[in-house]
């Protein structure tokens, strides 16, 4: 389904909506149902796995879980998990536009998040990067103790697999279940009003797909206005399912 998304670019299309309405047709609804959710789950766990088993790099499978990651309910997405994606997704673009478009990217996602509250577009990036730089060091770190472990089991003639699987193995499954328990520890998303969402999005909003022309990149942060403007700004009575 994502070549497929990938290569009818001319779409423009939030790739979580494309895997919605690939499985359900054209949607004008302005709810979250249930069997959505399920689907932009699997979806998100497939986009997983491919960046676990292929490219964890890829721009393209970053922008696309980054994208499932912003949908949902206010108290179940996980925008901050998209915005990383997005930065990550810029970082390493080779295109100057569009890793420009990826940023701009991260900054929507968290436009209504407390923690991010009364910044500047400058602001909010300068916070999202050198907290995303700590957790990346922390995790380079945490790899390289790793290998110094895998270089232990090895002198010892010891079965690296099976010695990593005991330690460090557990399922996708398990893995995204860790995650969304975490998310609801995380404090609620104020809600910014309607006129500050819509001239933040006008600003910021952008969907890419890595190469395409800058007519496309225009034509692709418009198309992402208008969608959001139509589905997410809709939900005026408290609980009721937004897409984010």
């Amino acid at each position: 389904m994502l070549t497929e998304y990938v290569l009818q670019n001319n779409k423009e299309q939030n790739f979580a909506m494309f895997v919605i309405e690939a499985k359900f047709g054209p949607q004008e609804s302005e709810t979250w149902p249930p069997e959505w959710k399920d689907e932009v789950r699997s979806a998100t766990r497939g986009v997983m796995g491919m960046l676990h088993f292929a490219d964890y790099k890829s721009p393209v499978l970053l922008q696309s879980l980054g994208d499932l990651l912003f949908v949902g309910e206010i108290e179940e997405d996980a925008t901050q998990l998209a915005a990383r994606a997005y930065l990550r997704a810029a970082q390493g673009s080779a295109d100057a536009k569009t890793a420009v478009s990826y940023r701009m990217m991260a900054r929507n996602a968290l436009f209504s998040h407390i923690a991010f509250d009364d910044m500047s577009d400058e602001e909010v990036l300068a916070k999202l990067e050198r907290e995303f730089a700590k957790e990346l060091a922390e995790g380079q770190a945490w790899f390289k103790k790793l290998e110094l472990q895998e270089r232990g089991w090895i002198d010892s003639g010891k079965d690296v697999d099976r010695e990593f699987a005991a330690v460090y193995y557990v399922s996708l499954d398990r893995t995204i279940g860790d995650a969304e328990k975490q998310l609801q520890t995380e404090p609620k998303q104020i809600r910014l009003s309607q006129r500050q969402r819509e001239n933040r999005l006008i600003v910021t909003a952008g969907l890419i797909c890595v190469g395409l022309p800058v007519a496309t990149i225009v034509l692709s942060a418009i198309a992402t206005v208008l969608w959001l403007r139509r589905r997410r700004f809709q939900s005026k009575t408290p609980g009721k399912p937004v897409i984010r």
